[in-house]
C-alpha cells in the first residue's frame, strides 16, 4: 500500500519448498515477488547497504496493489467505525 521497498528474507526457502511446497518454484519466486529475493545474511545486508535505494519493484507492486487491495486510501478506520456503528444500531 505504501510502496515501499520489500525485501524477502528467506533463509530456509529450499528446505520449506521440499518439505512444505509453494505454489511457485523457488526459481520461479524472483520472477512473482514485488520485491527483493534473498537467502543468506550476506545478500541481506549487501541490499541493505547498497541496494535499498536502488527500487526496481515498483511496478510489480502497483500491479499487485491493484489486484489486492479494493481501498487505496486512508479510510480504513473510518470505513470499520461505519460499519460497527452500523450493526450496532
Amino acid at each position: 500500500l505504501l510502496d515501499k521497498p520489500i525485501l524477502f528474507y528467506m533463509p530456509d526457502l529450499n528446505e520449506y519448498y521440499e518439505s512444505v511446497g509453494l505454489i511457485y518454484s523457488p526459481s520461479e519466486l524472483k520472477d512473482v515477488l514485488p520485491g527483493h529475493l534473498v537467502t543468506t545474511p550476506g545478500q541481506f545486508l549487501d541490499f541493505i547497504i547498497k541496494e535499498l535505494d536502488s527500487d526496481q519493484y515498483s511496478g510489480k507492486r502497483r500491479k499487485l496493489r491493484s489486484i489486492i487491495l479494493y481501498y487505496k486510501d486512508d479510510q480504513s478506520s473510518r470505513r470499520v467505525f461505519e460499519l460497527f456503528k452500523h450493526l450496532l444500531e
